[in-house]
């Protein structure tokens, strides 16, 4: 499986990536720059455009209702029908 991290910076989703890739399957992450705002509005390439995806999971940080900053790579995978895990607080 090829799976996307959105945030991959917070401590949770480095042990998500590690564990992930011990299990045998390929981890993609966003790019997001200091304000994150999403690579693929910067002229990069988005990773859901350079392969397959099979799952995004968000690691939460913090219980919120609301969209957290690093997350946009959640939204853009639930627009493409990428099913979504999510774990943490």
């Amino acid at each position: 499986m090829r799976v996307l991290i959105p945030d991959a910076t917070s401590a949770g989703a480095m042990v998500a990536r590690r564990g992930i890739e011990r299990a045998g399957h390929t981890v993609a992450t966003c790019e997001p720059d200091a304000r994150n705002r999403c690579a693929a509005l910067r002229g990069r390439r988005c990773p859901l455009d350079i392969s397959p995806v099979d799952a995004v999971v968000l690691i939460r940080t913090a219980a919120s209702s609301d969209r957290l900053p690093g997350e946009d790579g959640a939204l853009c995978g639930a627009r493409r029908r990428i099913p979504l895990v999510v774990a943490g607080s």
